[in-house]
C-alpha cells in the first residue's frame, strides 16, 4: 500500500497567525477593509492585534493602507482565500455544535 505524503502547511499556517490572527481575518473577511481601530472594537486586544498584524503581513494575507492618518486593513487576494476556507470552518463547527446540542 503507498502512503501519500501530508503536507501541514494549513496547519503550520493556523499555528503562526494564532487565535488572533484568524479572527482578524475573519473580521476582514466580512469588511472590504477596517481602520485598526474598528478591529480592536470587534473583539481582538491592542497587543495581540499588533502580533497578528506582523505575522497576517509577512505572509502576505493583508496588507496596509493609508488615508490621512487613519491606518486601514485589508485582505490581500491570498488573504481572502485563506479566509473563506476559514470561514467556511467556523460555520461547520458550528453547525455540528448546534447539533450536538439538541436532545
Amino acid at each position: 500500500m503507498h502512503r501519500t505524503k501530508i503536507s501541514y502547511l494549513g496547519i503550520r499556517l493556523i499555528e503562526e497567525i494564532g487565535k488572533s490572527g484568524i479572527k482578524v481575518l475573519l473580521i476582514l473577511y466580512e469588511h472590504d477593509k477596517l481602520p485598526i481601530s474598528e478591529i480592536w472594537r470587534r473583539g481582538v486586544g491592542h497587543t495581540a492585534f499588533y502580533n497578528a498584524l506582523g505575522k497576517l503581513k509577512a505572509l502576505g494575507l493583508v496588507e496596509e493602507e493609508r488615508i490621512g492618518n487613519t491606518r486601514l486593513i485589508k485582505l490581500t487576494p491570498l488573504g481572502r482565500e485563506v479566509a473563506e476556507y476559514l470561514k467556511i470552518i467556523d460555520q461547520k463547527v458550528e453547525m455540528y455544535a448546534r447539533a450536538s446540542l439538541k436532545p
